[in-house]
């Protein structure tokens, strides 16, 4: 039946490897263009007003820090996304050298071959191998921001006595009572 062979490969492979690729490369690189707008805003801001608004315009804070965080999120989530998607497109990460395919308007099942199969599973494999890579980087990343920037809240100290760290940390207490206090001001260790 003419037409088989092709009804089979779009049946097994709706979309070719290279564009998939391509598709996940764009959706990957665009959050980074979203940061560097950021930085430009700031810079534009600057100027606008005409004076510093920011000790550093690259300084990943307030704003900034939430853009580039968002960001990686969403590489992480294109990443693993595309990996479930070339998982389950491609009915797992090594392409089969003979497809039987049974789909409409094959009259019964014929056999399609496909061209290359070893170099396309070379190709899924690099695929996966990458974006597990990207996957991991963009977590150690993320865990290093989110604990830089816990620390750096944590260190404050809190402006009135008695209050408590943005973070829910109970400020230091320090306690005098091994000290005896003289009228001038100075203390003295008493040993009890």
């Amino acid at each position: 039946q003419p037409g088989c062979e092709n009804v089979c490969f779009d049946y097994f492979f709706p979309v070719s490897q290279a564009r998939l690729w391509a598709l996940q490369l764009i959706m990957v690189s665009t959050p980074s263009l979203m940061v560097v707008m950021h930085v430009g805003y700031r810079e534009r801001r600057e100027k606008k007003h005409h004076k510093k608004l920011y000790k550093n315009k690259g300084d990943i804070d307030g704003g900034l820090w939430w853009t580039y965080f968002f960001s990686l999120v969403f590489k992480t989530g294109v990443e693993l996304g595309s990996l479930l998607i070339f998982n389950w497109m491609f009915h797992g990460f090594a392409v089969p050298r003979l497809l039987k395919c049974e789909a409409s308007p094959c009259p019964n099942t014929v056999d399609c071959f496909v061209g290359r199969p070893t170099e396309k599973t070379v190709f899924l494999y690099c695929m996966a191998t990458t974006s597990s890579l990207c996957i991991l980087l963009n977590m150690c990343e993320m865990s290093y921001l989110i604990i830089k920037h816990c620390r750096e809240y944590c260190e404050k100290k809190p402006s009135k006595k008695g209050q408590r760290l943005k973070c829910g940390c109970d400020p230091p207490q320090i306690k005098y009572d091994h000290l005896k206090t003289f009228q001038n001001g100075t203390a003295k260790s008493v040993a009890s």
